[in-house]
């Protein structure tokens, strides 16, 4: 397979991770009026943002809003760049992180 095939497919496995995590956040946390599979993903962007979903910093909501650009490129098969792809990585793992551990480093043996 080629290679720009495979890391376009990696790439939409992530943009579809985050996508569906928070739509999931919305319809568990959120009541049903925000009908998150309506939403646009920019507005799932937001309304995480705006009721902090995700229990984390305004820098990390900033990257995430990065990858409302990316998504597009993603959905309409153009080519990504390294940095990009970067980005998607770190959302992705800022997303998908269980919320306790989002902006504090677990300690064990407390």
């Amino acid at each position: 397979m080629d290679l720009n095939k495979i890391n376009h497919l990696q790439a939409f496995a992530l943009i579809y991770d985050i996508e569906t995590h928070l739509k999931h956040l919305i319809e568990e946390r959120l009541s049903p009026r925000y009908q998150a599979n309506m939403q646009s993903y920019g507005s799932l962007i937001n309304i995480a943002e705006m009721h902090n979903l995700l229990y984390t910093s305004k820098e990390k909501y900033v990257l995430l809003q990065k990858t409302i650009n990316i998504r597009n490129k993603i959905c309409h098969m153009r080519p990504l760049k390294t940095n990009e792809f970067a980005v998607l990585r770190q959302v992705h793992h800022n997303v998908k992180k269980p919320s306790y551990e989002q902006d504090y480093r677990v300690v064990e043996g407390c």
